[in-house]
């Protein structure tokens, strides 16, 4: 088993004794982020690791000349130190591409435009040129991006981060998301919840039963609480799932099963759960 002391991470809003977080914000700029080193210490021997990270913070502004029109860019994510082992190169590389493609999708630019870059300040630099384009040929926008990847935890030799992405287009409101990524510290490579869910059709009854309590309505239909009419006899397991020394935690972010009012769906489950529903061995041969 692997413990971990480190102070950055927003899981613990879905930590709390509620089933579901209503997340008013996942964008702390400017916070502690990951720059602290960390200590794990690995199974019975207790051998000290040091896991260290960088943060990487990119702000840009671009004004427009013809009206108030602004376009704002803030990514900021983390990276491991060692870049000794492959490993970790292979991590960062994988979170470096993430971020990237965070920027890219999220920019004006058309499909064919996005060109492929390994470089942060490049996938930035065309998101302004973009926007600046878009202005000078009438078509001013309210074009902001905020990204943050960052580092949440471990569970024995794996390491769990989240992205959390706010970009508002011009629409009624900012839309916003987060997606996890686990990954093996032994061979850098990803880790998705194909590799390791089991009894599927017991722990979706489990994760309707906690969004019912959640919302205090456990004599009422899911379609009565807001869920889409499509899934009113249940949804589907998140794609995003994360995995800490605490347990497990599953998020539906906005629009997956219901409207944006709802808000992003939190639900917790406790270690006795993720052990019960997750092949934890299989995790542990990555």
């Amino acid at each position: 088993m692997i413990w971990m002391d480190c102070a950055c991470n927003w899981l613990k809003l879905a930590n709390k004794p509620s089933a579901l977080a209503i997340v008013t914000t996942l964008f702390l700029f400017g916070a502690v982020g990951c720059s602290r080193p960390s200590t794990l210490f690995v199974g019975d021997r207790n051998v000290p690791v040091q896991l260290e990270f960088s943060n990487e913070n990119h702000h840009y502004a671009s004004y427009s000349p013809y009206n108030d029109d602004t376009t704002r860019v803030n990514v900021r994510f983390c990276q491991l130190k060692d870049t000794l082992r492959p490993s970790y190169r292979a991590i960062n590389d994988s979170l470096l591409r993430t971020i990237i493609s965070v920027v890219q999708s999220s920019s004006p630019l058309e499909e064919e435009e996005k060109k492929p870059t390994m470089d942060v300040k490049t996938a930035i630099n065309g998101f302004i040129e973009a926007y600046k384009r878009s202005v000078s040929e009438g078509f001013p926008l309210a074009w902001d991006l905020y990204a943050d990847c960052t580092f949440e935890g471990t569970w024995d030799s794996l390491i769990q981060f989240s992205c959390n992405v706010e970009s508002m287009t011009g629409g009624a409101h900012p839309y916003r998301w987060t997606n996890f990524h686990l990954y093996s510290l032994r061979s850098g490579k990803e880790i998705y919840p194909a590799d390791y869910l089991r009894d599927t059709m017991e722990l979706r009854n489990l994760l309707i039963q906690k969004v019912r309590i959640a919302f205090e309505a456990t004599d009422k239909n899911l379609q009565e609480i807001g869920i889409y009419e499509e899934y009113a006899e249940g949804f589907p397991i998140a794609k995003n799932i994360a995995i800490t020394s605490t347990g497990a935690t599953i998020l539906y972010n906005n629009y997956e099963i219901a409207p944006y009012y709802l808000g992003p769906i939190v639900l917790q489950l406790t270690m006795e759960e993720t052990r019960k529903y997750f092949d934890l061995r299989a995790l542990n041969r990555h």
